[in-house]
Protein backbone atom coordinates (compact mmCIF):
# COMPACT_ATOMS: atom_id res chain seq x y z
CA UNK A 1 0.00 0.00 0.00
CA UNK A 2 1.38 3.41 -0.90
CA UNK A 3 0.76 6.65 0.97
CA UNK A 4 -0.58 7.10 4.44
CA UNK A 5 -4.18 6.59 5.38
CA UNK A 6 -6.19 6.71 8.54
CA UNK A 7 -7.48 3.47 9.97
CA UNK A 8 -11.15 2.62 9.90
CA UNK A 9 -13.10 1.58 12.99
CA UNK A 10 -16.39 -0.30 13.06
CA UNK A 11 -18.13 0.58 16.33
CA UNK A 12 -20.49 -2.06 17.66
CA UNK A 13 -22.65 -0.65 20.42
CA UNK A 14 -24.85 -2.67 22.76
CA UNK A 15 -25.62 -3.88 26.24
CA UNK A 16 -23.30 -6.19 28.16
CA UNK A 17 -23.35 -9.80 26.84
CA UNK A 18 -25.40 -8.81 23.76
CA UNK A 19 -22.93 -10.43 21.32
CA UNK A 20 -20.83 -7.43 20.20
CA UNK A 21 -17.53 -9.31 20.41
CA UNK A 22 -19.04 -12.34 18.68
CA UNK A 23 -20.25 -10.15 15.82
CA UNK A 24 -16.81 -8.51 15.60
CA UNK A 25 -15.10 -11.92 15.42
CA UNK A 26 -17.57 -13.04 12.74
CA UNK A 27 -16.85 -9.90 10.70
CA UNK A 28 -13.08 -10.43 10.51
CA UNK A 29 -13.07 -13.08 7.77
CA UNK A 30 -15.76 -11.20 5.81
CA UNK A 31 -13.93 -7.88 5.60
CA UNK A 32 -11.85 -7.32 2.46
CA UNK A 33 -8.68 -6.11 4.22
CA UNK A 34 -6.74 -7.21 7.31
CA UNK A 35 -8.54 -5.90 10.41
CA UNK A 36 -7.54 -6.14 14.09
CA UNK A 37 -9.91 -7.17 16.88
CA UNK A 38 -8.75 -5.68 20.20
CA UNK A 39 -11.45 -6.25 22.82
CA UNK A 40 -11.20 -4.17 25.97
CA UNK A 41 -11.33 -7.43 27.95
CA UNK A 42 -7.97 -8.40 26.39
CA UNK A 43 -6.40 -5.23 27.79
CA UNK A 44 -7.88 -5.92 31.24
CA UNK A 45 -6.68 -9.55 31.10
CA UNK A 46 -3.08 -8.32 30.96
CA UNK A 47 -3.42 -6.90 34.48
CA UNK A 48 -2.11 -8.95 37.43
CA UNK A 49 -5.14 -10.51 39.13
CA UNK A 50 -3.10 -11.39 42.25
CA UNK A 51 -2.20 -7.79 43.03
CA UNK A 52 -5.45 -6.27 41.77
CA UNK A 53 -7.48 -8.41 44.18
CA UNK A 54 -5.78 -6.71 47.13
CA UNK A 55 -6.83 -3.18 46.11
CA UNK A 56 -9.43 -1.03 47.86
CA UNK A 57 -12.55 0.06 45.97
CA UNK A 58 -11.01 3.51 45.34
CA UNK A 59 -7.80 1.95 44.06
CA UNK A 60 -9.79 -0.35 41.76
CA UNK A 61 -11.61 2.68 40.36
CA UNK A 62 -8.25 4.35 39.64
CA UNK A 63 -6.99 1.20 37.90
CA UNK A 64 -10.16 1.01 35.78
CA UNK A 65 -9.85 4.69 34.84
CA UNK A 66 -6.22 4.17 33.76
CA UNK A 67 -7.18 0.99 31.87
CA UNK A 68 -9.91 2.83 29.93
CA UNK A 69 -7.52 5.69 29.13
CA UNK A 70 -4.87 3.22 27.96
CA UNK A 71 -7.39 1.35 25.82
CA UNK A 72 -8.44 4.60 24.12
CA UNK A 73 -4.77 5.28 23.33
CA UNK A 74 -4.41 1.79 21.84
CA UNK A 75 -7.47 2.49 19.67
CA UNK A 76 -6.13 5.88 18.60
CA UNK A 77 -2.68 4.45 17.89
CA UNK A 78 -4.02 1.64 15.70
CA UNK A 79 -6.22 4.00 13.72
CA UNK A 80 -3.54 6.71 13.42
CA UNK A 81 -1.12 4.22 11.86
CA UNK A 82 -3.66 3.11 9.25
CA UNK A 83 -4.95 -0.08 10.89
CA UNK A 84 -8.61 -1.10 10.67
CA UNK A 85 -10.57 -2.81 13.40
CA UNK A 86 -14.10 -3.56 14.62
CA UNK A 87 -14.64 -2.24 18.14
CA UNK A 88 -17.24 -3.59 20.53
CA UNK A 89 -18.42 -1.02 23.05
CA UNK A 90 -20.80 -1.68 25.94
CA UNK A 91 -23.43 1.00 26.23
CA UNK A 92 -27.12 1.68 26.30
CA UNK A 93 -26.68 4.89 24.30
CA UNK A 94 -26.76 5.27 20.54
CA UNK A 95 -23.34 5.09 18.87
CA UNK A 96 -21.92 8.36 17.62
CA UNK A 97 -19.02 9.13 15.33
CA UNK A 98 -16.33 10.46 17.65
CA UNK A 99 -12.58 10.22 17.96
CA UNK A 100 -11.48 6.96 19.60
CA UNK A 101 -9.47 8.97 22.09
CA UNK A 102 -12.51 10.98 23.22
CA UNK A 103 -13.65 9.96 26.73
CA UNK A 104 -17.08 8.38 26.71
CA UNK A 105 -18.07 9.14 30.29
CA UNK A 106 -17.84 7.01 33.40
CA UNK A 107 -17.98 3.26 33.00
CA UNK A 108 -20.03 1.12 35.35
CA UNK A 109 -18.25 0.31 38.60
CA UNK A 110 -17.23 -3.27 39.08
CA UNK A 111 -14.80 -5.27 41.16
CA UNK A 112 -11.80 -6.66 39.29
CA UNK A 113 -11.12 -10.38 39.53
Amino acid sequence: MTGERRGRIILLNGASSSGKSSVARALLPLLPDPWFLVPVDAIGAMRSAVHTGALTEDEVEQVLRRTRAGYHRVVAGLAATGNDWPRARRSTRTATATSPSTPRGPAPRRRLA
